[in-house]
């Protein structure tokens, strides 16, 4: 067996060829690397442009409805401004007496009179007094403040017996919708029988002198009657 022996410097030797066992694996996994890496690029700047385009669509819509979502929001600063009137107008109405309403159910409990029978009335004075200003005002029942002061002046005529009227007068009006709901208290029947006319049939009468105390009403409160009224006021529109 013969061996051969080189003795060529090394800077004058013929460089070894890399063994392709070991060549051919590191070239492969080389090109793997690159085509993942063009595969992740391409990935990443397709989706940055679907992206982009999407956000430039979404940009767009925005702008175009950006002076209907100004036309709306002016709106609702107006509804807003609206509303606030609206509740100011409930609360100074819910804290005034509606009186055209009360003079008509005062009305309907005068002409309730059964032709006569149980009464009858001839008014020929109503005021209302201003409630009184105390201090810390007066209180009802329950500590309900006091309203106005209702007069009621007149009489309630009959030959017989007219202070017997004048009773179911005041007992009628105690239950009728004019008085629950909206005022404390009445005065008592007091009076005296008088001859305001001769030539009048019947010609004697009871004097009619009654006071009412409403409740007062607080403004941004609603009121509300009682059910005793609305069980009165239910009859009254059936009858």
């Amino acid at each position: 067996m013969l061996t051969k022996i080189n003795l060529l410097p090394q800077e004058y030797r013929r460089k070894e060829m890399t063994p392709m066992g070991i060549f051919l694996p590191l070239i492969s996994g080389f090109a793997v690397i690159v085509a993942l890496g063009f595969f992740w690029g391409w990935l990443h700047f397709a989706a940055l442009t679907s992206t982009r385009s999407e956000r430039d669509a979404l940009q767009a819509m925005y702008a175009s409805k950006q002076p209907t979502l100004s036309y709306l929001a002016s709106l609702r600063r107006e509804e807003s401004v609206y509303q606030q009137r609206a509740d100011t107008i409930s609360e100074i109405a819910a804290s005034r007496t509606l009186w055209t309403r009360k003079l008509d159910e005062l009305c309907d409990v005068i002409a309730d009179d059964d032709g006569g029978e149980r009464y009858l009335i001839r008014l020929d004075e109503m005021s209302v007094k201003e409630p009184k200003r105390t201090a810390g005002r007066s209180r009802g029942k329950k500590g309900v403040p006091e309203g106005e002061i209702v007069l009621l002046k007149g009489y309630c005529f009959n030959d017989e017996d007219p202070l017997q009227r004048f009773n179911n007068f005041h007992e009628a009006l105690k239950q009728s919708r004019f008085y629950l709901g909206d005022f404390l208290r009445i005065s008592k029947p007091e009076g005296q029988v008088e001859r305001p006319d001769e030539d009048l049939r019947p010609s004697k009468a009871w004097t009619v002198k009654m006071e009412l105390v409403m409740r007062g009403k607080q403004p941004g409160k609603k009121h509300k009657r009682s059910r005793a009224s609305a069980s009165a006021a239910k009859k009254g529109r059936s009858g």
